[in-house]
């Protein structure tokens, strides 16, 4: 079976290999997708030696709402469909 792979950057000029896949029915996320970090290469080159089978990407293929090169992918300010009232959380430290 071929496994479905992806070379994706992963910032700071690294590139990092995802395998594509679905969590099993034993997981608390059973079904839904899920993306499994096999490596960190320094170069593109050196991931496709590793693995050859996996398609390049110019953009990570993870939530399209995260940044690519921030260490934190999320916003500072809430989107508008936040509410902590729902489940009693913040959506930043600063909002203690």
């Amino acid at each position: 079976m071929k496994r479905d792979l992806t070379i994706e950057p992963a910032g700071d000029g690294e590139f990092m290999v995802v395998e594509h896949d679905v969590y099993p029915r034993s997981s608390a996320l059973a079904g839904q997708d899920r993306r499994n970090r096999l490596g960190y290469y320094p170069t593109i080159e050196a991931a496709q030696a590793e693995f050859p089978t996996a398609d390049v990407m110019e953009h990570q293929t993870g939530d399209p709402f995260a940044r690519i090169y921030d260490d934190n992918p999320m916003p500072h300010v809430a989107p508008d469909w936040f509410d902590p009232l729902d489940a009693g959380e913040v959506w930043h430290e600063d909002d203690y």
